[in-house]
C-alpha cells in the first residue's frame, strides 16, 4: 500500500509527514559563493561604553546586509581599518586587530544582515584622543572592501604618538549572523 507524502515548507523549513525535517538553509550554504563587490551594504553604529575604573571601551557595532538577491558567504575574520583627518603628531589610520578565538564565515541569505562588535579604547574627558572619520571593513579572503561613516563624536584612545590604541585590548569580534 503506498502512503502519499505530504511536504510543505514554512519559514524556510521542509517539513515532510514522514517526520525528517531539512532545513532549507543547508543546501543554500553548500552552494554559496563569496559575497561580491556592491553585494553587501554596511552599517556602523555606536553601541555603548562598557568597562570599569582601569578600562573604558566602545563597542561599536558593525553590521553587514546582503543586498543581492542570491545568498553569499563572508568569511572571517574581517579586517578593519580606521581612517580619518590627521591631528596634531597622531596617524591618519589604526588597524584594528581581530579578537582571540573562532572567526568562522556565515552564509546571508538575500536581505539577511550579520554584525560583529569592533572594541576601540576610550577614554571619556582625555585630551590625547584622535576621532576616525570612516572605518573599512575588508572581507577575508576576496578583494571586496566597504566602507561606512565612523559614529560622530566618538574619540579613540591615543596610547602612543603616532599611532592611536593600537593592537589588543581594541578587537574586531567574530561575525554572527541573524543581527
Amino acid at each position: 500500500m503506498r502512503v502519499p507524502v505530504l511536504a510543505m515548507v514554512v519559514a524556510g523549513i521542509a517539513v515532510v509527514a514522514s517526520g525528517s525535517i531539512a532545513h532549507a538553509a543547508t543546501a543554500e550554504a553548500g552552494t554559496a559563493g563569496p559575497c561580491a563587490e556592491g553585494a553587501l551594504a554596511v552599517l556602523v553604529e555606536d553601541g555603548g561604553i562598557t568597562g570599569d575604573e582601569d578600562a573604558w571601551f566602545e563597542e561599536v557595532r558593525l553590521t553587514l546586509t546582503n543586498t543581492a538577491s542570491e545568498a553569499c558567504r563572508v568569511e572571517g575574520p574581517l579586517g578593519v581599518r580606521l581612517t580619518g583627518p590627521k591631528s596634531q603628531a597622531f596617524a591618519a589610520a589604526l588597524d584594528v586587530p581581530a579578537s582571540d578565538g573562532a572567526h568562522d564565515g556565515v552564509v546571508l541569505g538575500a536581505g539577511k544582515s550579520a554584525h560583529a562588535t569592533v572594541r576601540v579604547q576610550v577614554l571619556p574627558g582625555a585630551e590625547d584622543v584622535w576621532e576616525p572619520g570612516w572605518m573599512r571593513v575588508r572581507l577575508a579572503g576576496t578583494g571586496v572592501s566597504l566602507v561606512a561613516a565612523w559614529p560622530e563624536g566618538l574619540a579613540i584612545t591615543q596610547l602612543t604618538a603616532p599611532l592611536p590604541g593600537t593592537g589588543l585590548p581594541n578587537s574586531v569580534g567574530p561575525l554572527t549572523a541573524g543581527a
